[in-house]
């Protein structure tokens, strides 16, 4: 409950799907969204990857981000974070999830 308190704000911000919709019931296929809140610099990505989905990588383009800013990544469930522009994160960024049926949450904050 306390993640779930910790996260509802991003609901009330800007909704970009990652992933293709056409197949977004389907159990094998990646499922990933972000939610960016641009006045507060900050979001998160959501990725699933299902149960009968064979590929371990998956690419996004973040939207919504200043092309010209340094944003921090953290990696939820983990003590790894990443660095990295506005732009680059636009022009694409892998994902990975090993485990079928896994998740992934990403949440980043502009560097001021």
């Amino acid at each position: 409950m306390r993640e779930f308190k910790r996260l509802r704000p991003y609901y009330y911000g800007d909704y970009y799907p990652l992933t293709r919709v056409e197949n977004v019931l389907k159990d094998n296929v990646w499922l990933a969204y972000q939610l960016n809140r641009p006045e507060k610099g900050d979001g998160i990505i959501m990725a699933f990857r299902r149960e009968n989905c064979n590929e371990e990588f998956q690419e996004i383009k973040f939207r919504g981000l200043d092309p010209s800013a340094n944003y921090m990544l953290f990696f939820e469930g983990s003590d790894s974070q990443i660095i990295a522009t506005g732009s680059e994160l636009m022009k694409g960024f892998q994902l990975k999830i090993t485990e079928k049926k896994g998740s992934l949450l990403i949440s980043y904050k502009k560097d001021q």
